[in-house]
């Protein structure tokens, strides 16, 4: 079985990332520029090169197409001015760099709201703080991993991926020259933070691999578990997500993040009941979900509340839930959608159409991979007609195939499938096939498997499913 510290030794750089088209995100490359894509199909991350063949300059672009990052490059090192933007466009910080010193941070807008203000203004004076301490002491190792974690948390992605692949560096080289092994627990920290990065760019074979190598290297640790748990969810991995969650919650009962993300996954399956029986006990610390998570996440605690309410039959209470949670952020497409809905399922059909149109102006399809708020669009905006319709003809993941059990040690069942044997690929995290043959019946033996995370594609006359699996 792979060790952790082999892991650590083969981890794919940030330079020579490549996945296959059908196991990751879309990947394309030419002499001059690779390219990666969210599952929408908008580039996620562009890297250019010059004749030298070293890297030029780097971008990254938000869901809907528009510019996030751009950063130039000298002998691999940051050079020139540097900039970053909203999705809509509007210019947030200004850099400039001399091969890799920081000389200047200029933030032209501010980026926070309501809920997360406080926090915010703290990141950027600790942003500050360790960006002078740097410039005096360039190699101050504390410094360069609390930077890294301001930068994510401010969604300067590219900036923090490379203090983190730094500090990924330092920690392989002194365990080389100490001829120790590696410090599990600080490789941990390293990899939940590139696996949060390559989350947020939809490199999903990087991001779950990761995140798994994380939780390996900390096995005990709650948070880390919890965060493989939202990573899944984010992907709609629910089975896998609820796995996670569920062992959190066994050893901490009352951890609000959990039930928090367990209401939003009942949410979607229409369990209404158990998705308020999850947010009732999450609600009390709605206070430290806003500090100490991403309070800009549009899926918050009251965009679920109001929803759920509504539901389950309180729609005026509901309605004030979702009120409020646009009040805190203005910019909460989630929010506006189910208000829409709320509005559309009790007839209010101008309000409805209001709604819904402001959560596709704020890209929510985009944001979210989804598709439903055009065909709620054409349902209720149209004043020739009092057609309402229901969530659950849009979303549903009632009985969308999954595999059991999911992690495993050895064999996995597919299920909800319409055949009862099929072909299959296994590919690993890098693209690479690793496994292939024939199920026995719908089951498939993962046992030769090195710990990790796979894609399982199961196939069969022109029908195929594709898999996420943690083999433990």
């Amino acid at each position: 079985m792979q060790t952790f510290f082999a892991f650590v030794i083969s981890a794919i750089c940030f330079t020579t990332l490549n996945a296959q088209n059908n196991i990751s995100n879309s990947f394309s490359s030419t002499n001059k520029v690779n390219r990666y894509a969210y599952t929408n199909g908008n580039t996620s991350l562009e890297k250019w090169f010059g004749n030298d063949k070293f890297l030029d300059s780097a971008k990254t672009y938000h869901k809907n197409g528009k510019l996030n990052e751009v950063f130039h490059y000298k002998e691999h090192r940051l050079h020139g001015t540097a900039y970053k933007y909203n999705h809509f466009g509007e210019k947030l910080t200004t850099w400039v760099f001399n091969m890799d010193t920081l000389l200047s941070r200029t933030d032209h807008i501010l980026i926070y709201n309501e809920k997360d203000k406080a926090k915010k203004q703290i990141l950027y004076k600790r942003l500050d703080s360790v960006n002078a301490i740097l410039r005096v002491n360039p190699k101050n190792t504390r410094s360069k991993y609390l930077r890294a974690r301001y930068r994510y948390f401010l969604n300067n992605q590219l900036l923090a991926l490379k203090d983190l692949f730094w500090q990924r560096y330092r920690l392989i080289r002194n365990a080389k020259k100490r001829k120790k092994a590696p410090n599990k627990k600080a490789f941990s920290r390293i990899y939940d933070r590139l696996g949060s990065i390559y989350s947020d760019l939809e490199m999903k074979n990087h991001a779950s691999q990761y995140k798994h190598a994380a939780l390996r290297g900390d096995s005990t640790n709650n948070r880390l578990r919890y965060n493989l748990a939202a990573y899944f969810f984010k992907i709609e991995d629910y089975k896998l997500a609820e796995h996670y969650l569920n062992s959190v919650l066994k050893e901490k009962p009352d951890h609000a993040f959990a039930h928090r993300l367990m209401a939003a996954i009942h949410t979607d399956y229409e369990d209404y009941e158990k998705a308020k029986y999850h947010i009732d006990l999450a609600f009390p610390k709605e206070k430290n979900l806003l500090k100490y998570g991403f309070a800009n996440v549009t899926r918050d605690i009251r965009t679920q509340r109001g929803f759920i309410k509504h539901k389950l039959g309180d729609s005026k209470s509901g309605i004030a839930d979702l009120q409020e949670a646009i009040r805190l952020n203005d910019k909460n497409a989630f929010a506006y959608r189910n208000l829409g809905i709320v509005y559309a399922d009790i007839g209010e059909n101008e309000s409805a159409c209001f709604n819904l149109k402001k959560a596709k102006a704020l890209d929510y399809e985009l944001m979210n991979n989804r598709d439903d708020i055009q065909s709620y669009i054409n349902a209720v905006c149209n004043t020739d007609t009092n057609t309402t319709r229901s969530s659950s003809t849009l979303f549903t993941l009632k009985n969308k195939p999954f595999v059991y059990p999911n992690p495993t040690k050895g064999s996995i069942t597919v299920k909800n499938i319409a055949f009862d044997t099929f072909n299959y690929t296994i590919h690993n995290f890098s693209g690479s096939l690793v496994a292939n043959g024939t199920s026995n019946g719908q089951s498939v033996n993962l046992q030769a498997l090195a710990s990790g995370v796979y894609i399982l594609n199961v196939f069969k006359d022109g029908e195929n499913q594709t898999f996420r699996v943690v083999r433990d």
